[in-house]
């Protein structure tokens, strides 16, 4: 880019003007600032900001894990708590083993010996403390908390 040399221009009444070439950038910066002054260029003013928009999602909803999960466990009943509400019953368990399903992420793996607490819909009343199930053990919620959920559960053999 051609660097152009400012020093030929002339002062007349403290502004510069070159007459060959037009104004000088002093005038442009002067042209600029009452621009913006005046908030008659689109471009330079700023646009207020805008109150995002609220979202509202159902509570059936936010029970969803972020992450399609389930796994086929083994475990041993350590106790059975009914519950008051959408699950009737809080069941910690000894998880024992946990299978993968296919085409979902096994996230109680991680979990095999160690004991666990789940919710189930299930009636536990038909179980005793010590037995061995079966079922589904998947993770639920959502970033307000998260919870097992035991489903299809079954008396191991």
């Amino acid at each position: 880019m051609k660097r152009r040399n400012w020093a030929h221009l002339k002062f007349v009444d403290k502004l510069e003007v070159n007459k060959k070439r037009g104004a000088s950038p002093v005038i442009y910066a002067l042209l600029f600032l009452a621009v913006a002054v005046c908030g008659c260029s689109e471009g330079i003013t700023q646009v207020p900001p805008q109150k995002p928009a609220t979202i509202i999602i159902p509570d059936a909803v936010k029970a969803l894990p972020v992450v399609p999960n389930d796994s086929i466990v083994i475990a041993q009943i350590i106790s059975i708590r009914p519950l008051a509400g959408i699950f009737l019953w809080q069941v910690e368990l000894d998880l024992l083993n946990s299978l993968d399903i296919q085409g979902y992420t096994n996230m109680t793996k991680a979990n095999t010996g160690q004991a666990l607490i789940a919710r189930t819909r299930e009636n536990m009343d038909v179980y005793e403390i010590g037995d061995k199930i079966n079922g589904h053990l998947s993770v639920k919620g959502d970033e307000s908390g998260t919870f097992y959920y035991l489903s299809e559960i079954n008396k191991e053999r």
